[in-house]
């Protein structure tokens, strides 16, 4: 399956050509886009990925009334989940 540099899935993908297709097309574009993450309970909310790295992303929600640091939070990624938004 294709993921990213932090492990989240990029899309889905038939054999090893296809998943470093969708890597190439999507990789780099996606860190780009809007994604949905949690941290605690069942609700996703759209953030920004800042930074990333391997073992942590540095997010920044996108909701403006959210309290958070103007330049985003580190989170390790047994802290959040993260998934790719589709709207």
């Amino acid at each position: 399956m294709p993921t990213t540099i932090f492990g989240a899935a990029l899309g889905p993908a038939a054999d090893h050509d296809s998943a470093v297709e969708v890597v190439v097309q999507e990789g780099l574009s996606s860190l780009t886009e809007p994604w949905l993450a949690r941290t605690d309970g069942p609700d996703w909310a759209e953030v920004t990925l800042l930074e990333a790295q391997p073992d942590r992303v540095r997010l920044r929600w996108n909701n403006p009334l959210r309290e958070q640091p103007p330049s985003g939070r580190w989170y390790s990624l047994t802290d959040v989940d993260l998934e790719k938004s589709t709207g």
